[in-house]
């Protein structure tokens, strides 16, 4: 319960709508703000609840399985299924974001090269990008990154990160070491460029961890010296590139000179052109920027590549918006020289103000900035929060005065004057239980003016109702009492005119405020829950880091427990009083409805059968009452009030089966009889469904409880158990039996199951792909959500699942005592491929409310929950029998012990048999019948017809009349008539059903003959006899017979 809380509160923005428990859901607040985050949406409605839902199936589709009105009751399966839901679409939300994104990054970067070569007007032009591709990493997480300085681009528009350097160089300066220019700095090169020596093949050897990290160092150290090699190759470029430049220098510099003191002699008419050798034409390097994503500046004009990679060539690109940019940019300067001038004149202002100013003037400011501060201070939530707890606590003490005032004149001028005038055993008993609640009443009041004296914002309020707490208690016996005590009063009064007088003559009273006295008796009934909602209402507006926050929660607890305990003590009251009722209104044979303190009244009502038409069924703790009607009724309690009911039926609860047999309709089989229910919709089938389970699931885990603490101390011994089986798939995870091993759970050590994926992200060859598992951890660390304020955060680690944390389809056998998991049928021909093996006497199973999920249930382990699914609700129903079943039947020994069973209780749990005629039933009939409500038993093997009337006892398998002709005269099997079946007094003679089945031996067959088996439509074999005559020899050829040991 407590996780929900949590993760509730995690996802909750604001601090004024936490919850701190389960049933402050059903007010709406804060499933509307996780709503509104979810769905980015901004709703503002006086039903936020009915709004939060709407949201919810407007995002996620129809909720099915969900009921608005018991939620807004506080229904806990409903409101923890919804935030299990929620939760659930949290996680799957956020795998297929990390998908995404990291589908996203591999493209960008696979496909975005660095370095590449294009073609302008016949020449190739080298492109260079300033962000370079992550395609290896370096052992040590190092990468090789260049280092590109560019030149600054003079407009206001900022490019994409990517500021490349194009230098256009002839045939011949390729050919000579390149010239660097000195404003840029060395661009390193590829590492998939780095040439790499051939390394010959060395004889393989025992792969050892000391092997393995040698040989990484080995690798490190090549790539390092490589890396070296490039640098020194580049370094001595340089060097020899200066000295060129200095030779050149001092060329330029001498021929300068000799020119100069040419011109200074007294030769004439020389030609001084001859003196200077002409120089060598230099081709200006031609500046391309990349101003957008694949979009390059040439001389002024815009040009894009039309083929990615080298031998691309440079098409110009008109840009439609030209014009726009450019008014933009100027725009933004205009703007910015503005901003800039304003910033100056203020500065200047200030300046002055700051010459005249005087300390007047600052005490002045000083004040208004106070006051300001002040106002925008109230708006904060903390200090919000306390003028909301100073109402609260004014509410609080003025109610309580109101309160006592109220029992004051309750008992004074209404009990006192009345047992004046007649002395009356009910009534003196009220008026003492009322006198013992005004007296502690008084003391909590008395305590509660000192605090508001000390404080007005409640500052020990925790302190004065945890004294006050043991005392609420005493409210018990008022509220057990008070239905008797109302009806007393309203007997008196509807019966005794002399006593109507009286109360009407007491009413008249002035100190009573023209109320009677039933509005002042319900006053103490009421006051309970009221003292929740007050410590509730502090607490959401309390900071969790106030010294009081903790106290007040563990109050607030208490005091839930306290009218939790006060309910269920009147509920208790209520239901003997309705049983006194239903007893006097039921004619029931040889048993008595009193007999029993425990018992409870769980569900009544009218509904269908198809056996016997209409009922009346009154569903107990323990037992079920039938009556069979005459006629539909509609309202039960009418009928009650007119007529005595006959009960023909009592069916005790413990061994039934509970079964979902479709659209409305529901079977409850017990050891003797068999009802099939027709519900009016499914809403009311599942509320009838849900009320059985609630009382078998609270009788299983009881005795699951005491089970667990004797575990503790000593050792429970299971009992064997040969006539349970089941078998199908169940998708589970087995993450949290994990906590269990060495107990109750066991896993198999031979079966590998190490093999690690990362969470959410698509299976990549690493070997072929660009990117290895450090860039995979940053591009899944790097998970950026378009929902910048969202409380759906990304995963801040990568998390890495084993096949344990997966939930998949699993299968699942149940044998005897124990649940056997395997990951497929495959693995279970061998039975030493188990997965998984549970000791069902350390387990209980319930039924949820799932959303979207009807085939969901629940398996608790020591109080920890996991949660399971099966095929179908069909099912699903009847894995719950199953697993009750091998609880009781493996520990009833020690159940017998603990006098949870009685020494000759007969434990059976009963399953729907087949729809056939059985002329009688064996020793064994109700574990044929558990065999046969496996679903794929329910159905010819061969053909998927649903009227199996055959077994095969050759082969192990149930088939339809026309198939078993076919075992019987082409496949020479031994075929036996199912009702003939359940004459059977030998367990071991149909022990075949247990090993094989329809499910494994299909599954053989179609190991065995996969290109016969599964290309044949059984479609086709249900309606050519002639096709199955064909099939079956090919099928069965190479399947072994089964031969009694």
């Amino acid at each position: 319960m407590e996780k929900y809380i949590d993760w509730v509160n995690e996802h909750i923005t604001n601090p004024s709508l936490y919850i701190s428990s389960i049933q402050d859901i059903r007010e709406g607040h804060a499933l509307l703000a996780i709503m509104k985050q979810i769905t980015h949406t901004n709703v503002k409605t006086d039903t936020p609840l009915q709004t939060a839902l709407q949201l919810a199936e407007k995002h996620f589709g129809k909720l099915e399985g969900l009921n608005i009105q018991k939620i807004e009751k506080g229904d806990e399966k409903q409101i923890i299924a919804l935030i299990g839901f929620l939760m659930k679409k949290e996680k799957s939300t956020m795998r297929k974001l990390s998908d995404t994104i990291y589908k996203s990054e591999i493209m960008n970067q696979s496909f975005r090269r660095r370095a590449f070569t294009v073609k302008k007007d016949g020449k190739k032009v080298e492109v260079v990008r300033n962000e370079p591709i992550v395609s290896a990493f370096v052992e040590n997480n190092e990468s090789v990154q260049p280092k590109i300085t560019a030149r600054p681009i003079r407009h206001n528009v900022k490019p994409l990160n990517l500021k490349p350097i194009i230098q256009e160089e002839t045939n011949e300066e390729k050919q000579k070491e390149p010239e660097i220019n000195g404003s840029q700095e060395l661009i390193f090169p590829e590492p998939s460029q780095i040439t790499k020596t051939e390394i010959p093949p060395t004889p393989t050897k025992e792969v050892t961890p000391e092997l393995i990290t040698s040989e990484r160092k080995e690798r490190r150290e090549k790539k390092r010296q490589q890396i070296e090699k490039e640098k020194e190759k580049l370094r001595k470029m340089e060097e020899s590139r200066k000295e060129r430049t200095m030779k050149k220098e001092e060329l330029k510099r001498m021929k300068e000179q000799m020119i100069i003191e040419h011109s200074n002699s007294p030769q004439k008419d020389v030609d001084t052109s001859l003196l200077t050798s002409p120089e060598p034409e230099i081709e200006k390097e031609e500046a391309i920027e990349e101003v957008f994503r694949g979009v390059f500046m040439l001389e002024g004009n815009y040009y894009i590549v039309n083929e990615e990679g080298d031998g691309g060539e440079l098409v110009e690109y008109v840009c439609e918006h030209y014009n726009e940019m450019v008014t933009s940019c100027a725009r933004s300067l205009i703007v910015s020289y503005q901003y800039n001038e304003e910033i100056k004149r203020q500065q200047e202002k200030m300046k002055a103000l700051d010459a005249r100013v005087t300390q007047e003037h600052i005490n002045s400011i000083v004040a208004i900035q106070t006051k300001i501060r002040c106002r925008n201070a109230r708006h904060l939530p903390e200090i919000r929060g306390m003028k909301e707890r100073k109402n609260l606590v004014k509410e609080l003490i003025e109610s309580e005065h109101k309160y006592v005032d109220n029992l004051k004149i309750l008992k004074e001028y209404y009990l006192e004057k009345i047992l004046e005038e007649r002395e009356d055993k009910t009534i003196r008993n009220c008026f003492k239980n009322l006198e013992m609640i005004v007296k502690y009443n008084v003391i909590l009041l008395k305590d509660l003016d000192d605090m508001s004296k000390n404080c007005v914002y409640g500052e020990g309020v925790s302190s004065v109702f945890k004294k006050f707490t043991g005392f609420l208690k005493c409210y018990t016996v008022y509220v057990n009492s008070y239905d008797t005590t109302n009806d007393y009063f309203v007997t008196l009064n509807s019966k005794n005119k002399r006593f109507m007088d009286l109360l009407k003559k007491l009413s008249l009273q002035k100190e009573v405020k023209n109320l009677n006295i039933f509005s002042y008796l319900i006053l103490p009934i009421q006051r309970v829950p009221r003292y929740e909602l007050f410590i509730r209402g502090v607490l959401k507006v309390l900071p969790r880091t106030h010294k009081e926050y903790k106290g007040l929660q563990d109050l607030m607890n208490e005091i839930k427990k306290i009218g939790d305990y006060l309910n269920e003590r009147r509920r208790e009251s209520e239901n003997k009083q309705l049983l006194m009722k239903f007893k006097h209104h039921l004619e029931i044979k040889k048993f008595d409805l009193m007999d029993d303190d425990k018992r409870r009244l769980v569900k009544y009502g009218a509904i269908q059968s198809k056996e016997y038409g209409p009922l009346i069924i009154f569903l107990l703790s323990d037992v079920l009452l039938v009556h069979r009607a005459k006629q539909e009724v509609k309202d039960v309690d009418a009928l009650l009030e007119k007529n005595k009911l006959k009960i023909k039926d009592i069916i005790p609860l413990f061994g039934i089966g509970i079964y979902s047999e479709g659209d409305n309709t529901f079977s409850v089989v017990s050891k003797k009889m068999i009802f099939t229910f027709i519900a009016e919709n499914e809403e009311e089938k599942g509320d009838w469904m849900m009320a059985f389970d609630d009382i078998l699931s609270r009788e299983h885990n009881s005795a699951m409880s005491r089970l667990n603490t004797i575990r503790q101390s000593e050792t429970v011994k299971s009992n064997k158990v040969d006539d349970i089986f089941y078998q199908g798939y169940l998708k589970m995870s087995l993450k949290m039996f994990e906590k269990y091993v060495g107990g109750i759970v066991s896993f198999n050590t031979n079966v590998d199951l190490t093999k690690k994926r990362l969470d959410g992200s698509p299976n990549i060859d690493k070997k072929n792909s660009p990117m290895q598992t450090p860039r995979k951890v940053a591009a899944t660390q790097v998970l950026l959500s378009p929902r910048l304020n969202s409380s759906f955060r990304s995963p801040r680690s990568v998390r890495i699942n084993n096949d344990h944390e997966e939930e998949k389809d699993r299968y699942c056998v149940i044998d005897g005592e124990e649940l056997i998991v395997y990951n497929s049928v495959k693995d279970s021909l061998k039975k030493a491929n188990w997965h998984m093996k549970v000791i069902l006497s350390g387990v209980s199973v319930e039924a949820v409310v799932a959303i979207n999920n009807p085939a969901a249930f629940q398996i608790n382990i020591s109080g920890k929950t996991t949660f399971v699914t099966a095929p179908s609700s069909e099912d699903k129903w009847k894995w719950l029998t199953v697993f009750r079943d091998a609880f009781y039947r493996s520990a009833k020994d020690k159940l017998i012990e603990l006098k949870i069973l009685q020494p000759k209780q007969d434990i059976v749990f009963c399953y729907p048999p087949p729809p056939l005629f059985i002329a009688e039933r064996g020793q064994f009939s109700n574990y044929l019948d558990m065999v046969l409500s496996i679903p794929t038993n329910s159905v010819c093997a061969d053909c998927g017809d649903h009227k199996i009337v055959c077994a095969d006892t050759t082969y192990g398998v149930f088939l339809c009349r026309d198939c078993s002709n076919c075992h019987k005269n082409q496949l020479k099997s031994d075929i036996i008539f199912i009702k003939n079946l359940y004459i059977k007094n030998s367990f071991y003679e149909i022990r075949i059903f247990k090993e094989r089945g329809n499910l494994l031996m299909n599954e053989l067959a179609d190991m065995k003959s996969p290109d016969i088996v599964s290309k044949q439509n059984k479609a086709d074999l249900l309606n050519s006899l002639s096709l199955r005559q064909e099939f079956l020899p090919l099928k069965y050829k190479d399947l072994p017979k089964y031969q009694l040991i």
